[in-house]
């Protein structure tokens, strides 16, 4: 029996062990061979059992050739127990930008009659990280990935790792989601600032992340193994108002349970207030088109205004643009390290009126500012609403990289007691 097939009936990673064989040689009769329905000349078809899980190199990852219909495949020397799979999605290191879609994991033991396996059958991946466990595990000559519809022109897919039982425990590296609040659905960069700034904090440089947008920040993208550490949300420049709110369901239905640690800035600081009291089944105003009397989402408010204006045209709307000097008024973890008077880039015309049921405010103005409600905390979950933005950190690097450093602290304290909880 050759190392691989004796370590995977011992219980361990199969993949790792074919990576670190060919670390160490050439590749022999006993490792799985790949094949594909087809290959792009930048990519390699044994790319993703490299053991690179996030390299975006060409000879790292596998890239097909047409958008629909696409296969990648593994042959294994010996039926192989498979009960769990890591797939790692995309050429791109943030987005799903040529990436399987719809798609399913296949098993076979002659190659040529297949079978799906129902648990990984996915109809719109939202991951760039997944992983699939089966109810049973089952023991195959041939597996394949089965993409009916990629993203992009084709699908790439970066790493895959077999696991033989069910159970598998499955290292994965701390990771974020920076969420685009933005209308348009392909525009999630806004939220770049945050990757960029979390990978300037000590012991935090190699931060994986996925940009993605708010309309598919749902819990199932949340509860989905492997589980990111926390989430991000911008800003977002039109009105509440103007916005589409169909699209927030899923995000309300993340804060409403408390699944997750988040951080919201400026607009995305609004919106999780808005959600929380109003939520996305009422109509939302703002304080241009809102009717005195009766606020439909009176929890969002404007600084204030030198002139009648329509909704978005804030060319008569007092603003905050620039440093401003704010002051911690409540203790606590996020703010360790941080000055009771701090200094903060602000951006903003809106803001968060009053206090949500059961949000505590950590931070308010200090001198010289005028917004109140500078940050908020949901209770004694880490959910965080800031007006201010922490990603604009070119004047105020060294604040900027101590919140965000105490703020993923905070949130891998969460996520290992989360952990102890979750059966």
């Amino acid at each position: 029996m050759s190392l691989i097939t004796a370590r995977v009936v011992a219980g361990h990673c199969l993949l790792w062990l074919v990576a670190w064989s060919r670390a160490s040689g050439p590749l022999n009769a006993e490792e799985p061979k790949t094949t594909a329905s087809g290959v792009s000349e930048q990519s390699s078809v044994a790319g993703p059992l490299d053991g690179d899980r996030f390299s975006i190199k060409a000879d790292s990852l596998w890239t097909g050739t047409q958008k629909y219909g696409s296969f990648w495949q593994v042959e294994f020397a010996e039926p192989t127990a498979i009960g769990s799979i890591l797939q790692i999605n995309s050429d791109d290191e943030h987005l799903l930008k040529n990436a399987p879609r719809n798609y399913s994991w296949q098993i076979s033991d002659d190659g040529r009659t297949w079978i799906t396996l129902p648990e990984t059958i996915v109809r719109k991946e939202t991951r760039l990280f997944r992983i699939h466990r089966l109810r049973e595990s089952v023991t195959t000559k041939y597996i394949r990935l089965m993409v009916n519809l990629a993203y992009g022109a084709a699908p790439a897919l970066r790493e895959v790792e077999f696991y033989p039982t069910v159970d598998a425990a499955i290292p994965f590296d701390d990771w974020i989601v920076a969420v685009g609040s933005l209308e348009d659905p392909d525009n999630t960069s806004v939220a770049m600032p945050f990757v960029q700034l979390a990978r300037q904090c000590a012991g935090w440089e190699n931060l994986p992340a996925q940009h993605l947008w708010h309309g598919d920040f749902d819990p199932d993208f949340v509860s989905a193994e492997p589980r990111p550490l926390c989430a991000f949300f911008s800003g977002s420049f039109l009105e509440w108002c103007q916005r589409s709110r169909e699209p927030w369901r899923g995000v309300q239905a993340v804060l409403k349970s408390r699944q997750l640690p988040m951080w919201g800035a400026c607009g995305g600081a609004q919106v999780f207030a808005i959600l929380e009291e109003v939520g996305v089944d009422q109509p939302w105003d703002c304080p241009r088109c809102r009717k005195p009397g009766a606020p439909l989402s009176p929890i969002y408010s404007h600084i204030g205004h030198t002139g009648d204006a329509s909704c978005g045209d804030y060319s008569k709307s007092i603003g905050e643009r620039g440093k401003y000097k704010l002051t911690i008024e409540r203790h606590d973890s996020v703010f360790d390290g941080v000055p009771e008077v701090f200094e903060i880039h602000e951006s903003h015309i809106g803001q968060i009126d009053h206090l949500p049921k059961g949000w505590h405010r950590l931070v308010t103005k200090g001198p010289g500012s005028l917004t109140v409600n500078q940050c908020l905390r949901a209770g004694e979950f880490p959910i965080y609403s800031a007006q201010f933005h922490m990603e604009t950190y070119q004047e105020t690097l060294e604040t900027s990289k101590q919140i965000m450093g105490n703020f993923l602290r905070v949130a891998r304290e969460w996520s290992f007691s989360a952990a102890k909880r979750r059966p």
